[in-house]
């Protein structure tokens, strides 16, 4: 919709030209903060580690309390409820939250009605809106869709994202997948964790502290006009190897390391975050402009987001880059997305994409297909996910997948071939 507007809101520090960074390696640069924040008509309310500093912080909550009362939607993600449920702006209401925290959450509010059996919780008359884990935000973000600009946008989106049939409020497997438990153990930790928070969630926002400790590198490569719903579903995914890898973000624009993303198939929506990058590609040698790119750890896996089509050139420098390095040995594996980067290896490479499509499996979703062995192609972000995670089972192992998709909440559907969450 070109009448949609995007914006990150944020606490500035100390240095207020620095990004605000994240437990997933994902530095962003706020567009308004607290005082100079015009209404906003939706706001999204993230959640992870960092919400345990959130719920302390009084100008955040006094920030939620004075956008709630004329927005549209306020809605939240994983912990994020926590929050809400801060703010008073869950009391008498139903709700839900990640359930993987699901008791450390109900915590913050017992005027709340806590739903464990939910994907999501939208009340009919009310503007708050609360989803599971990780990826019930995506169900969630596609349900507010419909409610924002109709069914037909609703379908439309669905259609686009190859993602039919999204889980709906009440159809969530992790309420039987995962067991609600609230032992005395838990309860300390989870006081321990809320005590120790500061150090958690710097250890989480500035991973991995040391190099030597890590397995190798997943690469992301940005260029501008990235989609950022593909990089949403895949550092998702990543997060399963993220305590083992170093997460790094290279600019491929060659001469700043912020870059800009945003709806690569929008005229209207394609650049709209802002994101600060690692290094800046060396499309000459084999490694970085602002020191070597590959260093001491082995590069596990390049992904590379869909590209607009206004970046053909850039999409077809890319591809020989990528597969020289392929065959120089330099990386292990390639993730890549959308269609400006398949007609590109198509036509410079004389690469044939090997269709294998999850809808051929029982209750599977999204395609994508195989360059070869180490080259996987996703058309969207949504078969972006399995196709990631197909990767993270050859190189840490099913355990791992399913570790990291419980945690997340992942669509069963959006498993790997032969992988079931249970």
């Amino acid at each position: 919709q070109n009448d949609a507007h995007f914006a990150i809101v944020g606490e500035l520090g100390s240095k207020r030209k620095a990004p605000l960074r994240s437990s997933a390696h994902f530095p962003v640069y706020p567009d308004f903060n607290f005082e100079n924040c015009p209404q906003i008509d939706v706001l999204v309310i993230p959640g992870g580690y960092g919400s345990l500093l959130a719920v302390r912080n009084f100008r955040i909550i006094e920030f939620l309390k004075q956008q709630a009362i004329s927005a549209k939607y306020v809605v939240s993600v994983c912990t994020g409820s926590s929050l809400l449920a801060v703010a008073g702006l869950l009391d008498g209401k139903r709700a839900t939250t990640n359930k993987a925290w699901f008791e450390q959450q109900t915590w913050y509010s017992e005027k709340t009605e806590w739903i464990w059996n939910a994907r999501w919780v939208h009340e009919e008359g009310s503007n708050i809106i609360t989803a599971s884990g990780v990826s019930a935000g995506q169900d969630m973000g596609i349900y507010l869709a419909g409610l924002l600009f109709g069914e037909q946008v609703h379908k439309s989106l669905c259609m686009s994202l190859q993602y039919s049939m999204p889980l709906t409020q009440s159809d969530d497997p992790f309420a039987k997948i995962l067991n609600r438990d609230w032992t005395l153990w838990k309860k300390f930790g989870f006081k321990m964790m809320e005590f120790f928070a500061c150090y958690f969630v710097y250890t989480e926002i500035h991973r991995p502290i040391s190099e030597s400790k890590k397995l190798g590198k997943v690469v992301t490569l940005l260029g501008d006009g990235w989609d950022a719903l593909d990089l949403a579903g895949v550092l998702e995914a990543a997060c399963a190897l993220h305590s083992s890898y170093k997460m790094q973000l290279v600019s491929l624009n060659e001469e700043h390391l912020i870059v800009k993303g945003g709806d690569s198939q929008s005229k209207f929506l394609h650049q709209f975050i802002n994101v600060e990058c690692d290094v800046l590609m060396d499309w000459v040698g084999d490694g970085a402009k602002s020191g070597t790119l590959w260093g001491n750890l082995p590069v596990s896996i390049i992904f590379v987001p869909s590209l607009p089509s206004s970046q053909a050139e850039l999409a077809c420098r890319l591809v020989k880059r990528l597969q020289y390095l392929l065959e120089m040995g330099k990386i292990g594996r390639i993730l890549t997305c959308g269609r400006t980067i398949l007609r590109q290896a198509e036509n410079e490479l004389k690469l044939n994409l090997q269709p294998f499509s999850l809808a051929e499996a029982v209750d599977k979703v999204g395609s994508w297909g195989k360059f070869s062995e180490q080259w996987i192609h996703a058309e969207t972000g949504i078969s972006g996910i399995p196709a990631f995670l197909t990767f993270v089972q050859e190189i840490a192992g099913s355990d791992v997948v399913i570790r990291g998709g419980q945690g997340m909440e992942i669509d069963p559907r959006l498993m790997p071939v032969g992988i079931e969450l249970k």
